[in-house]
């Protein structure tokens, strides 16, 4: 069925909304997806004259990039607030704001057919269908700031997870305006010569009615952040552009982890807001003597990447990430005591989960944040893995990256501030 251009719309949606609804050109019973739903304000009123705006997805997401989202419909609410859309299967995100972009509602992901309908990413309404029946907006966010490259054109800014991109000026200057709240990264796509990148500058977790102002950021190729821990919601940054990606914690056999006085619950508990940026903070505590003499006391931070504990990605993200590129770990710490870095691969998983590769032991730094650097390719496999067996390095695993670790073997205090991967791209991944 065609889909009629832009410009036949409006007369078409002022004879629907005298009716009280709106729907959208194009829309027919061939299509087994209906939506219809009534649109509310931050205060709670019936919304007339919200923009309601379909994007179809691709089946497998590998980055949540604004390049990934294809227009599909876009319908406006009548003068009660409602409208009504009919979409063929498949993956779709969904934004609806105000006449005046001053309040909207965003869904991320949503997987559309006759027979399960669930919506992910999504603050809106419930997991089905039939649910999405009432979409209340809040109010928008803004962004600003200014991108500066020494020896890189700068193409443009983009947030990860939403369909909108921003241009940067000759000062290198870009705004965002009406953006609806949500855990994001800032991405910067830049170019040299023929080599067009895009680099992860900053992970926000946007709020309703703030405007975030980031000041100059120096462009810096060839960096990825991890996580920076401002987005204070315990998934590293890149789980917003590959969709997973979480800290989680562990301790045997009689170790503790604390990150308050009520022991550490949630990673979350952990990320505290410490000289005026977001930060990790997690005191290791060991028993101070040993139940059983040749018992090795561990405790561990990590965090996945994406979902490669599973034997597949039922969700459609990636299972395994690319470190082949990447030359080094870098860590932004303070604190007191020595930790290793432990790396999974698939090769861990493929050996049930033995065969980490080990880094040697690092001294936190005392005093004030320092930056650690830990160079990739001096990881070693496990004592006694497979990995081990078999003589491999990190270069016949590094393609095939999930999770990293912070080992502990004696009690420690340690803040973490950044951890970088240095020598990649996301889009390398």
């Amino acid at each position: 069925m065609r889909l009629l251009p832009l410009a036949a719309m409006p007369a078409l949606l002022l004879a629907l909304m005298a009716c009280g609804e709106a729907t959208v050109a194009g829309g027919g019973s061939d299509q087994p997806n209906e939506i219809v739903a009534t649109v509310f304000s931050a205060g709670g009123d019936p919304l007339p004259n919200a923009k309601v705006t379909v994007w179809r997805r691709p089946e497998t997401v590998d980055m949540d990039l604004a390049e990934e989202f294809e227009f599909r419909d876009s319908a406006v609410t009548g003068a009660k607030g409602s409208f009504k859309l009919r979409l063929p299967n498949g993956k779709y995100a969904i934004e609806v704001r105000s006449d005046d972009s001053t309040q909207a509602a965003f869904i991320g992901q949503a997987l559309l057919d006759e027979k399960n309908s669930l919506f992910f990413d999504n603050a809106a309404s419930g997991d089905t269908l039939a649910e999405l029946k009432r979409i209340s907006l809040v109010k928008t966010a803004s962004v600003s700031g200014t991108v500066l490259s020494e020896d890189r054109e700068v193409l443009g800014v983009q947030l990860s997870g939403l369909p909108h991109t921003a241009p940067v000026d000759e000062e290198g200057r870009f705004s965002f305006v009406g953006l609806p709240p949500r855990s994001v990264t800032l991405l910067t796509k830049h170019r040299s010569g023929a080599d067009t990148a895009i680099t992860a500058n900053k992970s926000l977790d946007l709020q309703p009615g703030q405007a975030v102002k980031l000041g100059t950021i120096d462009l810096r190729p060839g960096e990825v952040v991890l996580d920076d821990f401002e987005d204070g919601n315990g998934q590293i940054a890149l789980a917003s552009i590959f969709g997973n990606g979480w800290w989680y914690s562990s301790q045997q056999p009689w170790g503790a982890i604390l990150g308050h006085d009520q022991g550490l619950v949630d990673i979350g508990d952990a990320i505290v807001k410490e000289e005026g940026r977001m930060t990790l903070h997690a005191a290791v505590q060991f028993p101070d003597v040993a139940l059983y003499p040749d018992q090795q006391y561990l405790a561990l931070l990590g965090f996945n990447l994406g979902t490669g504990y599973m034997q597949n990605s039922p969700s459609g993200y990636k299972t395994f990430f690319d470190f082949s590129k990447a030359k080094s770990l870098v860590l932004k710490l303070k604190g007191t005591g020595a930790f290793r870095v432990q790396v999974a691969t698939k090769a861990t998983k493929e050996a049930d989960g033995w065969g980490h590769f080990i880094s040697s032991e690092y001294q936190i730094p005392r005093g004030g944040y320092d930056r650690v650097t830990i160079p990739l390719a001096d990881l070693k496999p496990q004592d006694f893995s497979m990995a081990a067996e078999l003589g491999m390095d990190w270069d016949d695993v590094s393609a095939e990256v999930y999770a990293i670790d912070f080992l502990f073997t004696r009690n420690a205090d340690i803040w973490i501030d950044e951890i970088r991967l240095i020598g990649a791209e996301v889009t390398d991944f």
